[in-house]
């Protein structure tokens, strides 16, 4: 028996269930792939939008977040690791990138949010991103449990950041630096040539693990005022670490941050032994 050819509402409904969208759109009724694709993107989008209506009705919502604060954040966190990691020249440009790219998920701007990611399963993991810091139910019950995101020059970051007890946790720094892998140097205002078309040279592998210590490092930073605090916070760190954590290698992890902690430099120490061949 041939099997039915989806509808446009059937495919909304799998949007919504699992984020995963047909990348040709062919539900959608029309010759022309852009037509079809910007009438599905569109839809989908405003399916979305409004099942998380329907799953934040009449709870309670996080606050808003100013531009000053934003601000403040970006100098006070992400600052150093922009200073340690740029040459003079390219931080003013990287730092107004990061400001305009950095983006809480609040009320006023959650819907902005979902309309502007890039890929259509970004959006529908943001919504989830919401959807948990308030206690909504999930758009899917087995959706991992992620505070952040980052999406070519942009960085989605859940408001239970303001509540994060971890002193070692910091995920603005963790999805910024995922920024620097994932989108292209001019799209942030730097010199691109053939042989430096990121922002940093990253190696694929090391992704995470780049992204991690740059989190863990500035939170050592952040509590330190000397290298011999910073190499025993390390250690703190290192048995707090579970060594079978699924999302990074811990030995790597705490080994590199032990040398960063001793450096004069720590971040160009983290992008040395994270960069590509």
């Amino acid at each position: 028996m041939q099997s039915t050819a989806p509808t446009i509402q059937m495919e909304i409904q799998r949007y919504l269930r699992t984020g995963d969208a047909d990348l040709m759109a062919r539900a959608w009724p029309d010759d022309e792939l852009l037509q079809r694709t910007t009438r599905a993107h569109r839809e989908l989008r405003a399916a979305l939008v409004a099942e998380v209506r329907r799953r934040t009705a009449g709870r309670n919502q996080p606050r808003n977040v100013t531009e000053g604060e934003i601000r403040s954040l970006i100098t006070t966190k992400v600052g150093p690791m922009v200073l340690g990691l740029f040459a003079h020249e390219e931080r003013a440009p990287v730092l107004s990138a990061i400001a305009n790219g950095v983006m809480f998920l609040t009320p006023d701007n959650l819907e902005r949010a979902l309309h502007r990611s890039r890929w259509a399963t970004t959006a529908w993991s943001l919504a989830n991103v919401y959807l948990g810091h308030i206690g909504a139910e999930l758009l899917a019950q087995d959706t991992p449990s992620i505070l952040g995101l980052s999406d070519g020059a942009d960085c989605y970051v859940s408001m239970a950041y303001f509540d994060e007890p971890d002193p070692f946790a910091d995920f603005l720094v963790h999805e910024v630096a995922h920024l620097f892998h994932n989108c292209r140097r001019v799209e942030i205002g730097l010199l691109e040539t053939k042989l430096r078309k990121y922002p940093l040279n990253i190696n694929f592998r090391e992704h995470e693990t780049f992204a991690y210590c740059c989190e863990f490092y500035s939170r050592i930073l952040g509590h330190a005022t000397t290298r011999d605090q910073g190499a025993e916070l390390v250690e703190t760190l290192a048995q707090r670490l579970s060594p079978n954590d699924l999302r990074f290698n811990t030995q790597q992890v705490v080994d590199i941050l032990r040398r960063a902690a001793v450096s004069k430099n720590g971040w160009q120490t983290i992008l040395r032994w994270c960069a590509g061949g």
